[in-house]
């Protein structure tokens, strides 16, 4: 783990995932607190966890109290001056408190800057049945808009003096970004056309590609990811298609793409493998149509990203071990997964 010079440093650091936090307010049943005392394993949370504690309306304190308690630290991902994520870490200790009131302060409503991506997932998952993919790919152009707009007003009125030609200035954000988010969209929503027939597009896909939970979750380690990357190579080949599994499974960039000069980092890489193992139905979280469960499954990814910067990852849910797992092997992660059962075992 590459941390920031000047940010207090520690020699092992354990995160924590929001399960075991959550044992944690009810007693610590699996006595967490002090096998980090013994082992001098210091606890570690990130702006995911508060996401998870905002969601917790009523035992916010409970949460917080506990990551005071145990003096745990916050770390998060360094962005250079381009807000590229640099793959390196910065962690620090606050009081979880004031720093949460911070975060909630901060954590405003985001547009759908990915145009909508989530939530055609969601869809695929067989959520969002209200709407259709055009719907939702529109209403993430526009949330993306209007959030593009507002910034660039706040900007314009602190440094007017530098923007005297404010008019010559949205002239070129309608020419050189709102029309290629035009013809995006549009290709989107082509491309979408007719899948609205499928109330869950991912059982068609498993159909297709005879693709499904039961044989994946058939595989036994060791390479489980590098098996499902086969399996699905051979299912394409069928269908006369040859794919870059690396680049279809998001862990390399396509040549064309810029969006990562620095290479896409270690933790994108879990998050995009973790993405597309439960995608394809390896230990599939379920009920993945409710938004409720939606959220929490995304977060586990982030979870288990961010967990792969630190020396050891507490959790207790079966399927997030599993896959996290299979990522860390895959990508030769040497993070130690503490796996907290329900009988109190640890393995």
């Amino acid at each position: 783990m590459q941390y920031e010079q000047n940010e207090e440093q520690h020699e092992s650091f354990a995160y924590l995932d929001h399960n075991v936090l959550d044992l944690m307010t009810k007693g610590d049943p699996h006595g967490v607190e002090e096998l980090m005392k013994e082992f001098c394993i210091t606890p570690a949370y990130s702006y995911e966890t508060f996401k998870e504690i905002k969601r917790s309306k009523g035992y916010e304190n409970k949460f917080l109290d506990v990551l005071a308690d145990i003096e745990a630290v916050r770390i998060r991902p360094l962005l250079d001056l381009n807000f590229v994520d640099t793959g390196k870490f910065a962690v620090g200790k606050f009081d979880p408190h004031k720093e949460f009131q911070r975060f909630c302060e901060n954590d405003a409503e985001t547009p759908e800057s990915d145009f909508g991506l989530s939530g055609m997932l969601h869809k695929m998952y067989g959520g969002q049945t209200e709407i259709s993919y055009a719907n939702i790919i529109e209403r993430g152009q526009k949330e993306l808009v209007d959030y593009l707009e507002s910034t660039v007003k706040e900007a314009m009125n602190d440094i007017n003096t530098l923007l005297p030609d404010s008019e010559s200035f949205k002239a070129m954000l309608e020419k050189h970004i709102y029309s290629v988010m035009s013809e995006l969209s549009q290709g989107m929503i082509t491309t979408t056309q007719g899948m609205d027939k499928n109330l869950a597009t991912i059982a068609a896909f498993e159909r297709e590609m005879n693709i499904s939970p039961k044989r994946l979750n058939n595989i036994e380690p060791p390479n489980v990811v590098q098996q499902i990357m086969d399996l699905l190579a051979k299912e394409f080949a069928k269908h006369g298609a040859k794919i870059d599994m690396e680049t279809y499974w998001g862990i390399k960039p396509h040549p064309f793409d810029k969006r990562f000069p620095n290479g896409i980092t270690v933790v994108q890489q879990v998050n995009a493998i973790y993405h597309m193992l439960n995608f394809l139905g390896y230990h599939r979280d379920s009920n993945m149509k409710k938004n409720r469960r939606f959220i929490a499954s995304v977060s586990d990814m982030t979870h288990a990203g961010l967990a792969s910067s630190c020396d050891y990852f507490f959790c207790r849910d079966n399927s997030l071990v599993l896959k996290t797992a299979a990522v860390y092997e895959y990508l030769g992660i040497r993070t130690t997964i503490v796996h907290f059962q329900e009988k109190k075992e640890r393995l």
